[in-house]
């Protein structure tokens, strides 16, 4: 049985989740910041006689999923994407039987999830590249909606809004000439780790090695602050940047999209 969560139910949730991590840095990050009683915010979980067997998020227009895949009531799970929910995103295989339990109305992408175990980037030296503040966030959003494949997962302002208002993750850009033309951030962060995301360059200035640098100054302002970098990449993109900064693959990561 699926039921709704409530501060009661914090500490055994961290501790389902904690379990591994790094394929739960972004429920973990909501539950941390958001809690029980945002209306943009819902967590549920799946028990069996006390023993938790899977967390269920909404987060604005976004369903994460977790748990053990073999006990998951898949069609409790697929109740909860109503018309709002238009990205799902979890460990492939939960990910995957969710979808298939909505009837083909997603479109399931599966992902290698990569971490970047110990600071071994060099520390990067670039003046161009600043933490963004509140006063960024109309100019970094407009950025970012010119990149058809964020828009899904960016589509919110909201979520950008949280994130730098309220220091739930870090922003950093690249700047020409009083513009931003490069960006990344930490799309979210809990304990141990912290979810990179939103990597993007202007198409006029690729190929000078940008990425690489918005790669590694994310990667050091992470380690500094105790916790593992995360990054989840198509699996049909192998991600020369990622490897060449020391990245390896832990997992599956899927993401459906409606």
């Amino acid at each position: 049985m699926i039921r709704l969560c409530s501060e009661q139910d914090r500490s055994t949730l961290i501790e389902f989740l904690n379990q591994e991590p790094e394929f739960h840095t972004f429920m973990l990050a909501d539950i941390q910041q958001h809690g029980f009683h945002q209306e943009y915010q819902k967590v549920y979980l799946q028990a069996d006689s006390g023993q938790c067997q899977g967390v269920f998020l909404t987060f604005y227009q976004n369903l994460l999923v977790a748990g053990d895949a073999e006990k998951i009531d898949y069609a409790a799970v697929a109740a909860l994407a109503d018309d709002r929910i238009t990205t799902i995103m979890g460990n492939a295989e939960i990910v995957q039987r969710t979808a298939r339990q909505l009837g083909g109305h997603f479109t399931v992408v599966r992902n290698n999830l990569y971490v970047h175990r110990m600071d071994e980037t060099e520390s990067p030296d670039c003046q161009e590249i600043r933490i963004a503040t509140e006063h960024d966030i109309d100019q970094i959003y407009s950025f970012l909606m010119s990149f058809p494949e964020f828009r899904g997962l960016y589509g919110e302002k909201g979520m950008l809004e949280n994130r730098i208002r309220n220091g739930e993750g870090i922003d950093i850009v690249m700047e020409k000439n009083g513009r931003i033309i490069a960006h990344g951030n930490s799309a979210a962060s809990a304990e141990k780790t912290s979810m990179l995301g939103g990597i993007c360059v202007e198409e006029s200035y690729r190929g000078r090695g940008y990425a690489g640098k918005i790669v590694r100054t994310l990667c050091k302002l992470v380690h500094a602050q105790g916790k593992m970098p995360c990054i989840f990449v198509p699996e049909a993109e192998g991600l020369t940047i990622l490897t060449e900064n020391h990245f390896s693959v832990h997992g599956k990561w899927g993401v459906a999209k409606r």
